[in-house]
């Protein structure tokens, strides 16, 4: 699961345009760094999820960070004007514990949760 820190913040101060130029510019940067057999789609808002097939939670975990470093180094220019833009992300592995999708989903969500009460722009697993 990823979710754009402090996204209510990027439209209260450059609106709603710039918002929407955030999340399609982000989407392509992302859509960059993923694998042919991962699935990426948004959730809602400003939340996603990628599914990696045939990823370990370790390797998922160092996917996810390539993932945050590209967001965080990455300029946003929307109209001249720069915004910085961070990512929080939470990871989960399908097992015996997520066997089905709903709970792999929860696990992730919880994780995302995690990520932003320990100060945001982190990735967080149970790992």
């Amino acid at each position: 699961m990823i979710d754009i820190d402090c996204f209510k913040n990027i439209n209260d101060n450059y609106g709603h345009q710039a918002g929407d130029f955030i999340l399609v510019s982000l989407v392509k940067e992302i859509e960059n760094t993923m694998r042919k057999s991962d699935v990426f789609a948004r959730v809602g808002g400003e939340e996603f999820t990628v599914l990696l097939n045939d990823t370990s939670l370790s390797q998922a975990k160092s996917i996810a960070e390539k993932i945050r470093k590209t967001i965080e180094n990455n300029t946003f220019i929307y109209n001249e004007i720069s915004i910085d833009v961070t990512i929080s992300i939470g990871i989960s592995e399908l097992n015996k514990e997520n066997a089905l999708i709903e709970d792999l989903y929860k696990k992730a969500d919880k994780q995302l949760y995690l990520a932003k009460e320990n100060g945001r722009n982190i990735v967080f697993s149970s790992l």
